[in-house]
Order: structure tokens, then C-alpha cells, then sequence
């Protein structure tokens, strides 16, 4: 099967310049692709908001820079605040792209996530109460636990296409080990379950401070490695990270977070990507290796450019194709191509 990945102006053209040629072959297309990255400038703490280095945001920015030119619809970021996007945005010039800012206090409460976006590909969208991003979040005793943020994107290729996504930033039983994030994940099981139902285009990505197989994610928020059961119940999500656990790469990043004083194993999947049954189903195809782990190094083409990566959590990457290789695709794919940046 040929293989494009439609998320730059140089391949976009070629396909274009190929068109008549590849219509007619099995054409695997990537409509929709993201980025969850817990930057580390802003965690959500009061006593460490807003206190990163000008070198780190530069830092940050440069490799946001590299994601952007490979032209990804939505980056996803974590321990962020508005000046750090405000920073970021003011080092960065790329016109394809504009920002959401979800961070910010919520009573006692930081949220502390943002999305940078492709606005060729999609759209943000406003939701009932008129704001473009909402907060999940409940009290139990004196303790009040963030759920999560939640982005309405509608896509600009497949017009009654809508993506929902679900960013997540949980607390770590490290540090607090009386957490019941049982409660954290069913919560956010209720919210997500009412998109579900409706067969709606569910994303959720975060760091959720847990590992794939642990019982609050599989049990509780009600994810699955297993597709074919996913297909079947209408409940579940598909975790495609379960497949992480056993990566040995060539670059040594084995997990999304190195964990120093790890007594069985120190690399850790803490940051995930899960999705909805949706994408499992035609005209949408996702496979288990559309998902890696990227070392911000290896984005950069010569030496001289190299930026060590500035945080401690390593960028996730997903893709998800969609099938555009019968003729009846035509009028589809050829909007895909007005749509390249210039």
C-alpha cells in the first residue's frame, strides 16, 4: 500500500503533481495527526507557575517549531500557562497555525493544558456555553481533583467530521499516595461515555500519571488494548500504548518518562493516547505503529541544530488514516489538497 503522509505543502504536491496515478492505487492518507507533549514549563502547582527560564521556553519553542513545519492538526501540551503559550507564540512565526489556551485557575485549581493547531486541516469550535474549551473537575472532603479539559475541533477536510478531545494532567501517587484517582477516572469515564454513545470521534490524551495496564485506566476510565473487544462494546476505549510497554528503540527513549528511582523498571507509559471505536471503523483506519515515542533530537537535520529536549516527558505521536482509495474519494482528496499550506 502507498503510503503519504498528507501533513506538509511538499508532499501535498507531489501527490497533487501524481494525482492521476495514485488515485488509482491504494492510497493510505493521514487526515488527522497529533502531539501530546507534557512540556515541563508550568506545572500546576502556585509556587511553580510561570517560572521557567527563557532558555527553556526557547527551547521548547524550537522543537514546537520542528512539529509544526511536519504539520501535525493538533499539538497537545501539558504544564503549561497563558505567558508560556504567549512566549512560545511570540518565538515561533508559522501563519498555519493558531492557539487554544485551556490553562488557567479554576477556583483552587490550575488546568494547565493548551493545543496549537493546524487551521488548514481544522477548526476549534465553541461549545454550549459559548467558550472553546471546558473543565471537568469535582470536590470530594477538602480535596479537589481536575478531570480534565475538553476541545471541540470540526475538520475542514470531511466537513461533518468533529473531534473531541480530552486532555488530562492527573496528579502522581508519588508524591500523594492517599489520591483516589479511581475517582479521577470514572469521572472522566461518565463524561467521555456520553460522546461514545453517539458514536462521536472521541480522542483523550494526557498525563495521567499511570501506566496502560494499571486498574484505573483499564477498569475505570474503561480502555482496552484489545480492538476486536473494543469493536464490540460500546463503552470502551482502544488503548493503543499497551504496545509501548515493550519498545526497545535504537535511541534508548523507551517510555514517554524516565522514573530515576524505579525498583523494577525506570522507564514508564504515563502519557497516553486513547480513541474512541469511531477511528476503528471504516472510512477511518488506525493501526498500532501509527503511535511512537519521538526524540525531540531527531528532529532536527544537522547537528548544529540540535536542542536537547527541555523536559522530562518525551512527545507522544498518533496518526489516523482514513481510506481515500476508491474514485468516489476524488472530490475528498482533492480538498485535502486546496487545503496545503502555501
Amino acid at each position: 500500500m502507498q503510503k503519504f503522509l498528507v501533513i506538509n505543502r511538499i508532499e501535498l504536491n507531489y501527490l497533487k503533481k501524481e494525482y492521476c496515478e495514485y488515485i488509482m492505487l491504494d492510497v493510505e492518507i493521514f487526515p488527522l495527526s497529533m502531539i501530546w507533549w507534557n512540556v515541563n514549563l508550568s506545572p500546576p502547582i502556585a509556587s511553580k507557575r510561570n517560572l521557567a527560564s527563557d532558555e527553556k521556553i526557547i527551547q521548547t519553542a524550537y522543537i514546537l517549531e520542528k512539529l509544526m513545519l511536519k504539520g501535525y492538526s493538533i499539538i497537545c501540551l501539558g504544564e503549561v500557562s497563558n505567558d508560556d503559550i504567549r512566549k512560545i507564540i511570540e518565538i515561533i512565526s508559522n501563519p498555519s497555525y493558531s492557539s487554544i489556551m485551556g490553562a488557567e485557575k479554576q477556583g483552587r485549581l490550575y488546568f494547565d493544558t493548551a493545543i496549537l493547531y493546524n487551521i488548514n486541516h481544522v477548526d476549534i469550535v465553541a461549545n454550549d456555553k459559548g467558550t472553546f474549551s471546558s473543565f471537568g473537575k469535582f470536590t470530594k472532603g477538602s480535596k479537589n481533583l481536575k478531570i480534565f479539559e475538553m476541545y471541540i475541533f470540526r475538520s475542514k477536510i470531511f466537513v461533518n467530521e468533529r473531534f473531541y478531545v480530552f486532555l488530562s494532567h492527573w496528579p502522581s501517587k508519588l508524591r500523594d499516595t492517599t489520591l483516589e484517582t479511581h475517582l479521577i477516572a470514572h469521572e472522566l469515564s461518565k463524561e467521555v461515555d456520553k460522546y461514545i454513545k453517539e458514536n462521536k470521534n472521541v480522542i483523550l490524551m494526557g498525563d495521567y500519571n499511570l501506566e496502560p495496564y494499571e486498574l484505573d485506566i483499564v477498569e475505570n476510565l474503561l480502555s482496552s488494548r484489545d480492538k476486536d473487544l473494543v469493536l464490540n462494546k460500546d463503552y470502551l476505549l482502544f488503548n493503543p500504548c499497551w504496545y509501548l510497554l515493550t519498545l526497545e528503540q535504537e535511541n534508548g527513549i523507551n517510555g514517554t518518562y524516565f522514573y530515576n528511582n524505579g525498583q523494577c523498571h525506570k522507564w514508564r507509559i504515563i502519557d497516553q493516547i486513547m480513541i474512541s471505536k469511531s477511528f476503528l471503523t471504516k472510512p477511518w483506519n488506525y493501526k498500532r505503529n501509527y503511535l511512537e515515542i519521538l526524540e525531540p533530537n531527531e528532529l532536527f537535520a544537522v547537528p548544529e541544530e540540535i536542542v536537547n529536549n527541555p523536559s522530562d516527558h518525551y512527545p507522544l505521536s498518533n496518526f489516523i488514516s482514513r481510506d481515500l482509495s476508491s474514485r468516489k474519494s476524488t472530490n475528498l482528496l482533492s480538498k485535502m489538497l486546496s487545503l496545503s499550506p502555501r
